[in-house]
């Protein structure tokens, strides 16, 4: 993850080039085009408390293209009924802060859709779990396609998300079979549990919810 932090800050390393005192077209658009797309490695990093270090320079740079984009547009208003608008220089300085934001919008989004369908994913297994140990009356060892927590036969685990940011799922069963858990984690501080088992109806709770509201599942028939 190393070289995805390099990327970053370089690119807003970049960003804080004055590109528009450049006269030389084939420096000044690169320069111009190619800091924004230093942001999307944040395609492939989830928001957490360890990878602010990638989100936080990410947002301060947003801020500033949004700032930046306002006044620049204002200004570009101003002197188009003023005096003879600088037309080249009125896109170099909006092109850059608006693909820098449409960037970031995007990889937040895709972030965001890969952790909903992390939740998505563990809650039909959940169904498939909770359906199987009715019949079976016991809980399954493992899921099939997960990994096993090495000695531990309780546990298995696997990382899943339909985006580039995939997430933590891990299974645990209880020692005699009849209950388990499924933990999802979004963050460091953020998890959602689903549990459920052969005389328990299966139920979800989201750690981050200071109020630990039961998320109730409609359990496959």
């Amino acid at each position: 993850m190393y070289y995805q932090l390099e990327l970053v800050y370089g690119g807003l390393i970049l960003m804080a080039l004055v590109t528009y005192r450049i006269k030389n077209r084939f420096l000044l658009w690169p320069l111009v085009l190619i800091p924004p797309l230093f942001l999307v490695p944040l395609y492939w990093i989830r928001i957490d408390l360890l990878t602010m270090i990638f989100w936080l320079p990410a947002t301060l740079a947003v801020t500033w293209s949004g700032i930046s984009l306002v006044i620049n547009g204002i200004r570009g208003v101003v002197r188009l009924l003023t005096e003879r608008p600088q037309v080249r220089l009125f896109k170099i300085r909006l092109i850059r802060p608006s693909l820098t934001i449409m960037i970031f919008l995007f990889v937040s989004l895709t972030v965001h859709l890969s952790k909903v369908s992390a939740d998505k994913y563990a809650i039909e297994t959940s169904k498939k779990i909770q359906k199987q140990a009715k019949v079976d009356g016991v809980c399954p060892d493992k899921i099939e396609g997960w990994s096993t927590g090495g000695q531990d036969k309780t546990t298995c685990h696997t990382l899943y998300g339909d985006y580039g940011t995939k997430y933590w799922l891990e299974y645990v069963r209880s020692e005699d079979k009849k209950e388990f858990r499924i933990h999802v984690k979004h963050a460091f501080d953020d998890v959602l549990e689903i549990t459920g088992g052969v005389d328990q109806r299966l139920k979800a709770t989201l750690y981050a919810d200071p109020t630990r509201k039961e998320i109730p599942i409609v359990e496959d028939k």
